[in-house]
């Protein structure tokens, strides 16, 4: 006990802190109560701690930390307040899981999980090719990416959950079984939606693609999740349709410049969509309009030109 606080004592003044081999059962609460912010390195290895406690992200100076050959079995959430670590040593401890506010780490560098029995997924994450100098830094990484983008899913997860609860399911959330359909019923429309941007857009329009009977949507989660997607597809293609209309608006002013008047480009463009209909079409049709577009705006025709675009398409496939 007295080589402990004696070590205590100087990491005070050192900012170093080793306490290897003390057999410690946990971590000295003396580390959080007394004044350690300047503490930057700390060595907890080959001990026999089983806990890491919140606290530790008191130690907001702490760069390196060695918790290795110990029987770990988690790592607090508040490990991410350790804004400067560089180095974290979890070789041979009891892990399964790492807490996802571990991805926010921005100055972690290097990540040390040789011989721990992680989950498949996470395991998966450490699994990276490269040159032996560059191993642990790579295989950092590629965890932390892991991390951030389970810690991302997350949180769109409760955003999502509360603005359908304070929004168009609030009634239903006043009650347990309706509380219940939201999780059973978001839980499934999640998954048609497997990226960030996507769930952004989803959260973004709520209103629009969640259905506004709760009951009839979550007794059938997954035909209205799939009904959902297939709502999110055509919204998106009709945002990229609107965006296009502008381009073509554009190309169309430019080709007849002031042989048009600008009160009738609009309108082209209305009457041209109606017989281009695909995002592939239209693109084609903007990206060759010189050589699709008549000589003058009053020979413009939907049909014509979709025959017209039709034809240089086959032209082309062909060499």
């Amino acid at each position: 006990m007295a080589d402990l606080l004696g070590k205590l004592e100087e990491a005070k003044q050192t900012g170093l802190l080793h306490l290897v081999q003390l057999n410690l059962r946990a971590v000295p609460s003396d580390l959080f109560r007394l004044n350690f912010s300047a503490l930057y390195r700390l060595d907890l290895g080959f001990n026999h701690v089983r806990v890491l406690p919140d606290a530790i992200g008191q130690l907001a100076a702490l760069e390196f930390l060695w918790l290795n050959d110990n029987p770990l079995q988690s790592i607090p959430p508040s490990i991410h307040k350790c804004v400067k670590l560089q180095v974290l040593d979890l070789n041979r401890t009891e892990l399964r899981d790492l807490p996802c506010e571990l991805g926010r780490m921005q100055h972690l560098i290097v990540l040390d999980l040789d011989r721990v029995p992680l989950a498949a997924k996470l395991l998966a994450a450490t699994q990276v090719v490269g040159k032996s100098e560059k191993q642990a830094q790579a295989v950092c990484a590629s965890v932390l990416r892991y991390l951030h983008r389970k810690d991302v899913r997350r949180q769109q997860k409760q955003i999502l959950f509360e603005k359908l609860k304070d929004g168009p399911y609030r009634e239903s959330a006043d009650t347990n079984d309706g509380m219940e359909r939201i999780h059973r019923l978001m839980k499934r429309a999640i998954k048609e939606f497997p990226t960030e941007d996507d769930v952004q857009s989803l959260i973004r329009n709520l209103e629009r693609l969640f259905p506004p009977n709760l009951i009839t949507a979550s007794d059938h989660p997954s035909a209205t999740a799939t009904a959902m997607r297939a709502h999110f597809v055509q919204l998106k293609q009709d945002n990229q349709k609107k965006k296009l209309a502008a381009e073509l608006e554009l190309k169309i002013r430019n080709i007849y410049f002031d042989r048009i008047d600008p009160v009738a480009v609009e309108p082209m463009v209305l009457s041209i969509y109606t017989e281009i209909k695909s995002l592939k079409d239209i693109k084609f049709l903007i990206r060759y309009a010189t050589s699709l577009f008549p000589p003058t705006a009053a020979e413009v025709d939907g049909a014509e030109l979709r025959d017209r675009l039709a034809a240089l398409q086959d032209e082309m496939a062909r060499y």
